[in-house]
């Protein structure tokens, strides 16, 4: 491992594999430090892009769209699809990149209004950035899977401006304004 050093149980518990990128477990532990700060705000984005892109699907493909127009999916993502399953289970089974995959490549199904809706975007501004909306909901999957899957996310030249990237998309999907609204609502009762 070169000049990394780890006692023998820090490598049978976490593999020399995992921490071969780390110069120091001190390092491993920021690395789960920082990817803590941001699992929250990309659980939010993801969840609510899905349940938003739902929501226009069955408006215009009707409420069977997933079993009748998976062929819009991924590939490896239709498989997951069940016949006899309920609507919500086979929507939790689709991955953050089968959502970004639908947006990317199937956007004639949404109209500029489905668009605007999702993210919170007059129809003109949704038009002019659609390309680079999807360009950016894509670096933000790579740095989920990186976060989720414990991988290294600092000092990565690519996610230099991620949290700016993400809170765009928190502001976007209007994660905050549902919160705060659901806050009220909850401190009146």
């Amino acid at each position: 491992m070169g000049e990394n050093f780890y006692t023998k149980s820090i490598l049978e518990v976490f593999s020399e594999k995992r921490l071969a990128s780390y110069a120091s477990f001190d390092e491993y532990l920021y690395n789960i430090k920082v990817s803590q700060l941001f699992y929250p705000k990309l659980h939010l984005i993801e969840i609510c892009l899905r349940n938003k892109m739902d929501i226009l699907l069955l408006e215009n493909l009707g409420d069977d769209w997933i079993t009748k127009h998976k062929y819009i999916l991924p590939i490896d993502q239709q498989a997951k699809i069940r016949q006899n399953q309920a609507h919500d289970s086979n929507i939790a089974n689709l991955t953050f990149g089968a959502w970004i995959n639908v947006l990317d490549n199937h956007y004639r199904i949404f109209n500029d209004a489905d668009l605007a809706y999702l993210f919170n975007l007059s129809k003109k501004q949704v038009n002019r950035q659609y390309s680079k909306l999807c360009a950016e909901l894509r670096m933000i999957k790579n740095f989920r899977n990186r976060v989720f899957h414990y991988e290294k996310v600092y000092n990565h030249h690519q996610y230099k401006n991620i949290g700016t990237l993400i809170d765009k998309f928190i502001k976007l999907l209007d994660i905050d304004g549902v919160l705060e609204l659901s806050i009220q609502e909850i401190k009146k009762h």
